[in-house]
């Protein structure tokens, strides 16, 4: 007898494989397909007539770690709840593991306070160990973090780390990727990883390659000829090293982000012929970025004390505001503040209408916020270039993400507004794209959303429906199937996914799934 059996589906099994009518049973945690269960016995009979059956999604990349929300959300509620049974985290060049010293936590200051994480780990092992321990309810992979590793050993210093350092990060690292690690990710338009040079990175990135794992390679948001450039010069370090590539959350910005993202797209199709290259988007126009990370580099080098340091200096916060308006800072006239410490005064307002309540210009009030807070602000920009995110997601080599995080609706509470692909994602890409745009099929939409990212990160029998898999398994109407999340209400759920299994237990059903449900009794 089966422990579950789900009938009269639509399976779309991840593999590209036309979708078929077929029943899906488990048994121990894993899967038994077939195309007629009818005559078989199970504890609990499902009847998913109308509704898809596919594998669970994996979300390549999240910030559930950073944010917080993986230990003090363990159900992330607003993941699994648009069918993700698989988290990645660590991948935007920190993480929360290995801890090398206590200032390696400070990478993580963009995303979250430190006062909101009980630490109590040091290596990745451990890490991940807390998070079985706690009951997190998708599985959890990670990368190790490039500026974790760095603050670790220089803390908030911005320099080259010496020899004897780089010997000890890559130790470190070697620490890690035995204990579980899929690789390395680097974000090198952060302060804190400027000054990484190329004997630094490669020798870490050879770490990697021995453990056959990925370098994940996140990318700067507004500048185009800068995302070029970066995807361009990793490439180079992969074919160098040998190591297979990631390059996260690629986006194109304003009207001239079309011919920018045509030429990434090419490039990364060029190099799939040589190593392993693949890249991931998130199914918005709208993104976020830490405020700061908006300023001239100048002004940030040296890490947030001594950026807040020039900004309350007169002269220097005047060079500030007039570069800033030289360069007719459009994409912040119509930002919004995502979380700050002022976020009930100013919540709901773009920059522009800030300056005008305050009779100043654009600029000043994004310098001005930034000192009220203490550098700690992140803002919405509706600037990400459509066409180009449409190209981005019929490319082969992209898969989707959310780079979002696991949060419940009781987290609106805290005031914070969070991007709505948080909650999101995956149900815009299946309603808004594939259901009503048509740019992808179904097929090809569930494929970049399980069994592609799997093989990308070696996450065998994951990411399909066949015999022996683990059994996570997603059930959705995909007449229905939508997001709900705006900018300005970012905390609802999805809609139109009706089931979602991880390890073969049930993590989220609606009351149409407990209405279709037969279960045996014992006199059965």
């Amino acid at each position: 007898m089966y422990d579950l059996i789900i009938k009269n589906g639509t399976v779309i099994d991840g593999t590209l494989a036309p979708q078929r009518r077929s029943d899906v049973a488990i048994t121990d945690g894993k899967l038994v397909i077939s195309p007629d269960l009818s005559h078989e016995a199970a504890h609990e009979i499902v009847d998913a007539s109308g509704w898809c059956i596919a594998p669970g999604f994996i979300d390549v990349n999240t910030h559930a770690d950073v944010t917080g929300t993986l230990l003090n959300n363990p159900s992330q509620d607003s993941l699994v709840r648009q069918g993700v049974t698989t988290v990645l985290c660590g991948t935007s060049g920190a993480s929360l593991a290995p801890l090398i010293a206590p200032e390696a936590i400070y990478s993580v200051q963009k995303w979250a306070s430190q006062g909101t994480l009980n630490i109590n780990w040091h290596t990745v092992g451990e890490f991940l160990q807390i998070i079985r321990s706690r009951g997190v309810v998708p599985h959890v992979g990670m990368f190790v973090g490039h500026t974790t590793l760095r603050r670790g050993v220089v803390g908030d210093a911005q320099r080259a780390l010496t020899e004897s350092e780089r010997t000890r990060v890559a130790q470190v690292l070697e620490q890690a990727m035995e204990e579980g690690a899929l690789g390395l990710s680097t974000a090198l338009h952060y302060s804190h990883a400027r000054d990484a040079d190329d004997a630094e990175l490669s020798a870490l990135l050879a770490v990697v390659a021995r453990h056959n794992g990925t370098h994940v390679v996140s990318v700067s948001g507004l500048d185009s000829t800068e995302l070029l450039s970066t995807v361009t010069t990793a490439i180079e370090r992969s074919r160098a090293t040998g190591v297979a590539l990631h390059i996260t959350h690629i986006k194109a910005v304003g009207d001239e982000g079309m011919p920018t993202m045509m030429e990434v797209l090419r490039c990364i199709a060029d190099a799939s012929q040589t190593i392993r290259i693949s890249a991931d988007v998130y199914p918005y126009t709208t993104m976020t970025a830490a405020l700061y990370t908006l300023l001239p580099p100048a002004v940030t080098d040296g890490g947030r004390r001594m950026m807040l340091s020039r900004l309350r200096d007169a002269s220097t916060r005047a060079e500030v505001i007039a570069h800033m308006n030289a360069r007719s800072f459009c994409p912040l006239r119509s930002a919004r503040v995502a979380s700050s410490k002022l976020r009930h005064s100013i919540r709901g307002k773009t920059f522009e209408e800030m300056a005008r309540e305050r009779g100043v210009s654009v600029p000043e009030v994004a310098v001005e916020l930034l000192l009220a807070s203490d550098g700690h602000v992140t803002v919405f920009l509706d600037s990400v270039n459509e066409e180009a995110l449409v190209a981005a997601l019929q490319s082969p080599h992209v898969v989707v993400a959310s780079n979002g995080a696991g949060y419940s609706v009781r987290d609106r509470e805290r005031g914070d507004a969070v991007h709505p692909r948080s909650f999101g994602a995956f149900a815009r890409l299946l309603g808004h794209y594939v259901r009503e745009r048509r740019i992808l099929s179904p097929e090809a939409a569930i494929h970049k959303i399980t069994a592609q990212p799997a093989e990308l990160f070696g996450l065998r029998n994951f990411g399909v429906l066949r015999d022996g898999a683990p059994a996570d398994v997603v059930l959705f109407d995909p007449k229905t199937i939508t997001d709900r999340a705006t900018i300005q209400q970012p905390f609802r759920y999805a809609q139109g996914i009706h089931g979602v299994i991880v390890d073969g237990r049930w993590v989220m059903r609606t009351e149409q799934v407990a209405r279709t449900t037969h279960r045996m009794t014992e006199n059965q």
